[in-house]
């Protein structure tokens, strides 16, 4: 992905998105407008949701999304088609699910749609995001640097405790344990940054003010980098910093 962090930001934090003119989404070699339920939305708050849309596609998981239009015979409903995106969707939280339902008006024009119950969890989201602006863009420039950046080259044995947090592993462990994190959760690994959607207060953590976040961990199963793993990874904000979120300690 070569987009810049500062574009990102500008597009999809919500005390300072940019709003755009159309809210049409970029699905792998395909351009698709938007259609929404909730007739009440107001233009901002559908470029909102449209950008923070774009952001989940931007990434080999949104890539490979296909449009697959159903055959006459096969329409038995208000939708003509749908997109494939060929893999689960690990960027939203677990219960909400990615849009895929295409509609078509009277010239045939085709829509994604989107139904209130997305649009609602989005409006939810804006309100936390506001509420958090600073933490919210913090996160962005934090996926930045560990997702565009050589970590090897950047980050010492004495630092790695900055970017990554791990259950029961004293802190006086972590640079003893440098090369291992390295190899097994940045050198292989890009990530890419989150949806709007997958910030949270995080109830379990000792500090209540903690929040956390989804990260999509695209790793490449093959040498030449054509093929990709997606697993979802949870960020969190601790001691005043992002961090990687590991529940277990890595095996020597």
């Amino acid at each position: 992905m070569k987009k810049t962090i500062n574009t990102l930001i500008i597009t999809i934090m919500c005390n300072t998105i940019c709003v755009a003119q159309t809210q049409v989404l970029n699905a792998g070699t395909n351009t698709v407008n938007l259609a929404f339920s909730d007739t009440t939305l107001t233009l901002l708050q559908k470029n909102k949701i449209s950008s923070d849309m774009q952001v989940c596609m931007n990434n080999p998981w949104g890539d490979n999304a296909e449009i697959i239009m159903f055959k006459e015979w096969q329409i038995d409903s208000e939708f003509v088609g749908y997109i494939s995106f060929h893999k689960k969707n690990y960027i939203y939280p677990r219960g909400i699910d990615f849009p895929e339902d295409i509609t078509t008006n009277s010239v045939g024009d085709m829509f994604l749609h989107i139904p209130k119950e997305l649009s609602d969890a989005y409006t939810n989201a804006f309100v936390f995001a506001d509420a958090n602006s600073s933490i919210v863009e913090a996160a962005y420039e934090f996926v930045s640097f560990i997702a565009y950046s050589n970590m090897v080259a950047n980050v010492s044995s004495n630092q790695i405790i900055d970017y990554i947090l791990i259950d029961g592993l004293p802190s006086e462990l972590y640079s003893v344990c440098y090369d291992i994190i390295m190899e097994d959760f940045f050198e292989q690994s890009d990530y890419y940054p989150p949806s709007l959607l997958g910030f949270q207060y995080d109830g379990v953590a000792t500090n209540a003010s903690n929040i956390r976040t989804r990260l999509l961990c695209a790793t490449p199963t093959t040498l030449a980098r054509t093929y990709f793993g997606f697993d979802p990874q949870e960020a969190i904000w601790h001691d005043g910093k992002w961090k990687i979120h590991i529940k277990t300690v890595p095996k020597e």
